[in-house]
């Protein structure tokens, strides 16, 4: 085995709601949260040269067998399945929101700062459009 690393991202509205909603630390600036997962995007992007291998959550829940594949090529494993792991719904934002108990004009401003602060770096992993 060769060995290696596997960085996932996901896309910063869900990742920056989620961390709204799940740690009460984090609950009160979302300008804060995105420059804390503006760091984190940063610092998995510089990895690449080190032979970090990224992969979007949301290609991963879409496609999981290609993806599961690609992973374990770049971990120098063998991945085999009996048959293809199944699609995982890629749940629509507003659904999300519901999930999370958080209102859509909340969200509205929420989104408008994480476009802002996170926009630039957020397109460097493909997500092109972060704003309904």
């Amino acid at each position: 085995m060769k060995g290696g690393v596997v960085a996932i991202v996901r896309d910063p509205r869900f990742t920056i709601l989620s961390w709204k909603t799940t740690f009460e630390a984090l609950k009160e600036s979302t300008e804060n949260q995105c420059v804390a997962w503006n760091f984190i995007a940063n610092t998995i992007l510089s990895s690449r040269k080190l032979g970090v291998k990224i992969i979007r959550y949301e290609d991963l829940i879409q496609n999981p067998t290609s993806v599961i594949e690609i992973i374990a090529n770049h971990l120098g494993v063998k991945a085999k399945f009996r048959k293809p792991l199944p699609i995982i719904k890629q749940l629509a934002i507003e659904d999300f929101l519901v999930t999370k108990g958080i209102s859509i004009g909340s969200a509205e401003v929420d989104f408008m700062v994480i476009e802002r602060v996170c926009g630039k770096i957020a397109k460097r992993f493909g997500y092109t459009s972060m704003h309904k």
